[in-house]
């Protein structure tokens, strides 16, 4: 049981945002968008590296205002940066489904 019933996704996922800030792939340098938007590639753009550069974090946390609580806010952070609002969601990718 969620804490918002009504914002259920249709598959019944509750609680997808307001918990914690969540890491993502995305680069955390100021530029990393401006070079892949001129590249012409702007969903979702994975940034090279060994990942011990700053990333981005989304969503907001709990004790942010409702206005930061958007998966379009982001903030960037090192990899080793720690913090009590700060987490990830373990996600498993659709199985692809085979070409007609």
């Amino acid at each position: 049981m969620g804490v918002f019933p009504a914002g259920a996704t249709p598959e019944g996922v509750l609680d997808l945002a307001g918990n914690v800030w969540e890491w993502c792939l995305d680069g955390g340098s100021e530029a990393f968008y401006a070079q892949w938007q001129a590249q012409g590639v702007v969903i979702d753009p994975l940034a090279p590296g060994d990942g011990g550069s700053p990333r981005v974090l989304r969503g907001g946390a709990f004790v942010n205002s409702a206005w930061v609580l958007r998966s379009t806010n982001r903030i960037r952070f090192g990899p080793g940066d720690r913090n009590r609002n700060i987490g990830f969601r373990c996600v498993l990718a659709a199985r692809r489904q085979p070409d007609p």
